[in-house]
């Protein structure tokens, strides 16, 4: 891989909490690497790490937090960075859009405040070149009568108005690397749609690299071009999303696409659900984190902690039966494109 075209390279990155119980290994020997313009889904159920990642990335993990490893991003490191000099990173080529916005946004300021500081602060514009560069930016995002709701108070707006808000604030910088975690959580359908849609055609004209973090493979399936799928607080498998979708190597990603509706399967049949309940990574089981639910644990999977196999280019999977019967017959259609389309 051409090292000038990787916008983020992560390794071996550890991120763990130290609580009243003990310590929460919230993120366990990370490593990924991102190139300039394709996206990456990040993909598990909740509590599974994904979101803690790039929380320790923009330097936003709680106070009783802490990360070692590396995170290169244009070249730099960005781990443990002092805030004065994370501050001209994060924001303005490095921006997160979180799940929801109530919370991210400040109720007591007009967007038109909250919008006009990022681009006084980060970019030394005057008051009035500010306004009309958030009124531009919120026209891009699809907000109507932008010059005049750019005034309004977030509670004025709709959760999808919200959500578009956030993503414009992100994007005033027109940054590098966009962070999405769970971007449609708590829209309905149609607003969902057009956000991913959105931020499509925005990574389109930015040229910018964004990282979905989801649950959702659907979401997956129509925004990303790798994905890497988390349990456990550990990276269990990752490929493209072609690959994965139509050759699933490890039992939970299996599962998960499994239990994905789709439109064109029979709406009669019960959706799959993986038995149990994910681990608690306070204390996790011994060996591999996933063998307490799955159907084909071994001696070994109890006793010990698969290692990251790479098995084609750009491939990998963390689990003692790839080369095992099980993945003779796959639980999805063999045929990528199909595969791909049949869970929208």
């Amino acid at each position: 891989m051409n090292e000038n075209s990787i916008i983020l390279k992560v390794k071996n990155l550890n991120t763990r909490f130290d609580t009243p119980d003990g310590e929460v290994a919230a993120a366990n020997e990370i490593s990924f690497t991102l190139k300039k313009g394709e996206s990456l889904g990040v993909v598990g159920e909740s509590g599974s790490g994904k979101t803690q990642i790039f929380m320790a990335l923009m330097g936003l993990l709680a106070k009783n937090g802490k990360t070692t490893g590396e995170a290169i991003f244009k070249g730099q490191n960005i781990l443990g960075l002092p805030v004065t000099e994370l501050n001209k990173v994060r924001g303005v080529s490095l921006s997160m859009i979180f799940q929801d916005p109530m919370t991210s946004l400040n109720p007591y300021l007009k967007v038109s405040r909250q919008m006009t500081e990022v681009l006084i602060e980060h970019q030394g514009m005057s008051q009035k070149k500010a306004l009309e560069r958030s009124i531009e930016m919120l026209e891009l995002v699809g907000i109507p009568e932008a010059r005049k709701r750019v005034h309004m108070y977030p509670h004025e707006f709709s959760g999808g108005m919200r959500q578009r808000v956030m993503i414009a604030i992100a994007l005033l910088c027109e940054p590098d690397l966009l962070i999405a975690d769970e971007p449609t959580t708590a829209l309905d359908v149609t607003i969902q749609a057009q956000i991913l849609d959105l931020l499509h055609d925005l990574k389109d004209k930015l040229g910018m690299s964004i990282v979905m973090i989801t649950h959702d493979l659907g979401v997956i399936a129509s925004m990303c071009d790798h994905v890497m799928v988390m349990y456990g607080g550990r990276v269990v498998e990752t490929g493209s999303v072609q690959a994965l979708f139509s050759d699933a190597k490890h039992p939970y990603t299996r599962g998960l696409l499994q239990s994905m509706p789709r439109i064109d399967g029979d709406h009669n049949e019960d959706l799959y659900a993986i038995p149990g309940q994910p681990p608690n990574l306070q204390a996790l089981p011994q060996g591999c984190a996933f063998q307490p639910r799955c159907q084909y644990a071994t001696n070994l999977c109890q006793q010990e902690r698969p290692q990251t196999t790479e098995f084609d280019a750009g491939r990998t999977a963390s689990c003692h039966q790839l080369s095992s019967a099980f993945h003779a017959s796959s639980p999805v259609k063999n045929n990528p494109v199909n595969v791909v389309e049949g869970v929208l």
